[in-house]
């Protein structure tokens, strides 16, 4: 898949997540419960109390600061290659959900309904640049203010981990054009990653938008 191209990755988007649709509806609502992102963000306590009761957990508080235990014997583990983990870090906040909007070009936004039909069908406007979410609950907004009030500290941290990220992708190419031992000038595999992993990051907005959790 071409991740500069907006098209192609909302039509994917569309169809993977159709997939998951499917099979959650399939499997019943006993086996499979789908999680709206936003209400996850926005009304974590909520959205989480029904999740782990979903899954015949115990309320823990602690699902409220996951920031708190990231890194931690015992708490969360966070692969450095992953694209969000420099999110990941962060405590619940708002920043992600209208971080997209402005940055697809008018005419995917204009064709997002029959780019991405599952937009409509989980009830979303396709449309809609920026949507309206709704409010987020007191912790967020609290957590939202605090980066903001700490952008520089939340930056440098968020640089720290994009670097560790870079510097192993960029050595992993450097091994696999070595081995290769292709004619593709160099740096142009650096250059074609960075543009593509900018790209990415703009999409992150949009190909959020549900999540799963099952049970056995």
């Amino acid at each position: 898949m071409d991740l500069n191209d907006y098209r192609q990755c909302l039509r994917r988007w569309s169809a993977a997540v159709h997939a998951m649709y499917s099979q959650c509806h399939l499997l019943g609502p006993r086996i499979c419960l789908p999680v709206h992102y936003e209400h996850l963000v926005l009304h974590p306590e909520t959205s989480m109390r029904k999740i782990l009761d979903f899954l015949d957990l115990p309320w823990n508080a602690s699902v409220l600061h996951h920031e708190l235990l990231v890194g931690k014997p015992g708490g969360v583990s966070l692969s450095i290659l992953e694209r969000s983990t420099d999110q990941v870090i962060k405590p619940i906040n708002t920043e992600a959900l209208t971080k997209w909007v402005g940055r697809l070009p008018e005419d995917v936004v204009r064709d997002m309904p029959s780019l991405a039909p599952m937009l409509a069908i989980l009830g979303y406007d396709p449309r809609a640049n920026p949507p309206d979410y709704g409010q987020p609950d007191s912790l967020v907004i609290k957590n939202t203010w605090d980066l903001k009030a700490n952008k520089k500290v939340w930056e440098a941290r968020e640089k720290l981990v994009a670097e560790k990220r870079d510097n192993i992708w960029r050595s992993w190419l450097q091994k696999s054009k070595s081995k290769s031992k292709s004619s593709v000038p160099k740096n142009s595999t650096e250059m074609t990653y960075q543009t593509t992993n900018d790209r990415w990051q703009k999409l992150v907005g949009v190909t959020n938008s549900s999540v799963f959790s099952t049970r056995s």
